[in-house]
């Protein structure tokens, strides 16, 4: 093998492999690359800097031609811009305007899948109804209510709902830490249940964390409004009314006190974008759990879309991010609508 480049290694899936540890083969044969050729050290260590930092997690499970070509296409048009010389200046700019997105669409489509390993999703948003329950799920999942609310179950948590749920109003039981995105239906208040600590909201987005066991409840208000109570045989006592960005620990024992605290809305975020699980989901329910979890109106302008599937991972990753990959995949372009909107045409 001649001298290497960064350029050289970003379009080598079995680099890519090495890189994220996937295929032992590929492990192998870089190791012994690295061995037999150390003076290709750093250049090696730069590009496989490139590729774990870029925290782009995609998966798929087969190789599609179609998409392959287009970013072998995509390469070669990098590579006619590429300067012949390689700097660090490069590292900074073409890896954030080129490489970073080729790295992605080879991760996207190439990088194999390790099934064993794979935390179970969706084929697509799982819907659930009066009745209806879900327990201790083994990885996150996004689920959708009758009534149009959406719940993002965090892994080990459990969820059940009322069998009277709609009727007079909506009220679900949860163990462990789930955020909830409700519906607005003033005549019908949604409730969450967690012990003897009741949140009622009319439509808002909050988290509630009972994961500590049943001695306390931490309930985070994203928006609207919720009130938060504590039920025994004496009544119910309202121990506060949250305001967006208010948070506030509760405890199952009255005679312990409670304290509103304010909290950093990112660190939210962070938590719900932790990790994003798609498994051959409908685009329409690809595009209504981003809506939800990143709080982003997205058009799509082909709806005959609505009907496609994708498949993909995320973690940590920007709204941004996810819809390069998706729209590399549907071979679209998304761009802001004046109004603030995302619109994939």
């Amino acid at each position: 093998m001649e001298q290497i480049t960064v350029e050289y290694l970003l379009q080598q899936k079995s680099f890519l492999q090495y890189c994220l540890q996937s295929d032992d083969a590929a492990v192998r044969q870089w190791e012994q690359y690295l061995q037999a050729h150390p003076e290709e050290a750093a250049v090696v260590h730069e590009a496989a800097s490139i590729v774990r930092d870029s925290a782009l997690y995609m998966q798929a499970e087969t190789l599609k031609p179609a998409a392959v070509d287009r970013l072998r296409q995509s390469i070669q048009e990098e590579e006619t811009v590429q300067p012949p010389v390689r700097k660090m200046l490069w590292k900074r700019i073409a890896v954030a305007a080129a490489i970073i997105g080729i790295i992605a669409l080879v991760l996207f489509w190439m990088l194999p899948a390790k099934k064993a390993q794979q935390p179970i999703a969706a084929r697509s948003k799982m819907v659930i109804t009066a009745g209806d329950s879900s327990y201790n799920i083994p990885a996150r999942k996004m689920l959708a209510l009758q009534d149009g609310s959406f719940v993002l179950l965090d892994s080990g948590a459990s969820i059940r709902i009322d069998p009277a749920f709609g009727t007079r109003e909506r009220r679900v039981y949860l163990s462990g830490t789930a955020w909830f995105k409700a519906a607005k239906n003033s005549q019908h208040p949604f409730r969450v249940i967690t012990g003897n600590i009741r949140t009622t909201a009319l439509g808002t987005a909050f988290r509630v964390d009972a994961s500590q066991g049943a001695a306390s409840v931490q309930i985070e208000l994203e928006e609207g409004k919720v009130a938060v109570e504590r039920i025994s045989s004496a009544g119910t006592e309202l121990l506060a009314t949250l305001m967006p960005s208010e948070s506030i620990k509760v405890y199952q024992q009255q005679n312990r006190t409670t304290q509103k605290l304010p909290f950093a809305a990112d660190r939210l975020q962070a938590w719900k974008a932790q990790e994003i699980i798609f498994n051959d989901a409908p685009v329409a329910d690809v595009l209504s759990q981003l809506q939800v979890l990143y709080n982003q109106p997205i058009l799509l302008e082909d709806t005959l879309l609505n009907g496609a599937t994708f498949t993909g991972r995320f973690g940590h990753d920007s709204l941004s991010t996810v819809l390069d990959l998706l729209c590399f995949s549907l071979n679209k372009k998304y761009r802001t609508t004046a109004d603030n909107k995302i619109l994939i045409y």
